[in-house]
Parts: structure tokens; sequence; C-alpha cells
């Protein structure tokens, strides 16, 4: 274990190597060819520093190979930080996981935050039509095309970096048509009818906006038994 004074100086070290094993503040339960071990109360403080340009960080083989998986960590031509995964079957190439160690959370498992630099900070929210997050088929810089995108003000893009309302779709949406309409309608829910009927519920029932066919009674759930209306 390295130890550094308030100043930064080194004042002790212990890595032990056994096996080809490199464990640095060895414990009974450390595992692997590196460990590293921070005891309870302690923050781990690991980094990497490289000044290669391309892929300075590769964890596993390189691509393509029969030894499995491997991710990369690079900084981006633009600046950031690029996280790649490679598979070299037909496997996932890059998953992400939260786990929440709690049986009724209250948190979300996985969280993606995006912010600006206005000049009075570097965590300053982004607002209005500014793209926070978006998702694209082959890289966005290569001329990938937008598959999702969120804007500052929480509106939705499928097809489109500048959503205009909390859903736009820039193309042709379908509702699966389905037999009976859904349980505990409020008003503005909609649903396509197998009958070929275009519904929207309103002012407590539902009606037809296009189509031959009927919109159903639905079932709502009150105390006490089951209205239908």
């Amino acid at each position: 274990m390295a130890k550094f004074d308030n100043s930064g100086v080194l004042v002790d070290s212990k890595i032990i190597e056994s096996g080809g094993e490199v464990i640095i503040d060895p414990t009974p339960n450390t595992t692997g060819r590196l460990s590293i071990y921070a005891k309870p109360g302690e923050a781990a403080d690991v980094r990497l520093l490289s000044t290669a340009i391309f892929n300075p960080f590769t964890f596993g083989n390189t691509f393509p190979s029969d030894l499995g998986a491997r991710l990369t960590f690079a900084g981006a031509n633009e600046g950031g930080l690029t996280a790649q995964g490679f598979s070299d079957s037909n496997a996932p190439a890059f998953r992400f996981q939260g786990h929440i160690g709690s049986p009724a959370p209250t948190q979300f498992p996985i969280i993606f935050e995006g912010f600006k630099s206005n000049g009075l900070g570097d965590r300053a929210p982004l607002v209005a039509a500014e793209p926070v997050i978006g998702f694209y088929n082959v890289a966005f810089d290569a001329g990938g095309a937008v598959l999702l995108a969120i804007t500052g003000n929480g509106n939705v893009g499928r097809g489109t970096t500048t959503p205009a309302r909390k859903l736009h779709i820039s193309d042709a949406m379908r509702l699966q048509p389905i037999a009976s309409p859904p349980a505990n309608p409020a008003s503005g829910d909609l649903y396509f009818d197998t009958s070929e009927a275009l519904c929207v519920y309103v002012n407590g029932a539902w009606a037809k906006l296009a189509g031959s066919g009927t919109c159903k009674l639905t079932r709502v759930t009150r105390r006490g038994g089951t209205s239908i209306l």
C-alpha cells in the first residue's frame, strides 16, 4: 500500500508479487492478477496515465482474437472519453448493468448525466432544445443515423436530434391493434382496436377518432368491485 502525506510526498509503499500476481494492500479475499484494496472508510483512488493518442488503455487482447471480449478507453478526437467494447462472436459487445443493493430501491440503477460549461461553472444544466443524450447507429461523427435523442427540456426524438415535443417521431408511427382497451384509462390515452378503430379516452369514455370499427367498453377497477364503462 502506498501512503502519502498531506503534501503528496511518498512516505510508505508495499507491493507484494506472488505467482505472477501483483497485490496492493492484500487481503484474504483478493483475486486476479492485479488487486487493489481499500480498507473500510478509505477511498480507492486508481489513476491510469498515458500519453498515447490511440487506445491508450485496452483490457483484453487485440481485436479480432480468440481470447474473448476487449474493452478500450481512449480520448475521442474532439475531446472527452470514448469507450468501445468488442466481442469475437455473436455476443453483446458492450453491456451497461446497474445493481442496487436494496430490495425496494428508490434510485435509478443506471444514471446518465449531461452538463455544460457556461462560464460560471462546469456543471450547468442543459436547457430548452440543447442536446443531452443521443443514440446513433454508427459513430455520430462518421455520418451515423440518429436513433434516439433527448434534449434539455425533456423532449424525446426518434429519428431527429431536435424534437419539438415530449415525443417527436420523424417517420411513421404504428399502434399495434389490441382486442380490448387498456384497464384504468385516463384522459388522453390512445389505442387501436382490432375492429379497425382508432380510439381516444376523453370525458370518461372511449371516443372513435377514425376507422370503420368500434371502440369497446373498458373495465375500471374501483374499490369494492369492477365497473364496466
